[in-house]
């Protein structure tokens, strides 16, 4: 094996090990457990399919598919035409071109910027 591709398989490794541990584990984990009747208390029985007929059969889950489809099928859409328009807004402003870049990225920097003033400012004007 050549240097590179130990190189490779060493950069690669912790992502590996994180996504079997940290996503792939868990999807696997939650699948297995979606054909049992697990309760905490008592011991776990394998009940097959039963779970899913009794979604099927369940109308707030009809609902609340409906539901979800409906968002997204409205939100998905309008939400990257919105972003596309400002964007192209944004692009064509001219000479305001940087007051209206201000305006658009300062609630995301104040967000990113306010848990640290407060956590710094907090725990010094604290009474002794």
């Amino acid at each position: 094996m050549r240097p590179e591709t130990r190189a490779a398989y060493g950069f690669l490794s912790p992502w590996v090990i994180g996504f079997l541990g940290l996503t792939l584990g868990p999807v696997v984990a939650t699948f297995v457990m979606s054909f049992s009747d697990y309760d905490v208390l008592s011991s776990t029985q394998w009940v097959g399919t039963e779970n899913y007929s009794d979604a099927l059969d369940d109308p707030h889950a009809h609902a609340a598919l409906k539901n979800t489809f409906f968002y997204t099928a409205l939100y998905v859409p309008l939400s990257i035409g919105i972003a596309l328009g400002l964007a192209l807004l944004l692009q064509s402003a001219g000479r305001l071109k940087g007051v209206f870049r201000t305006v658009i990225y300062l609630p995301v920097v104040t967000r990113l910027s306010r848990p640290a003033y407060c956590s710094c400012s907090c725990s010094t004007a604290r009474p002794a």
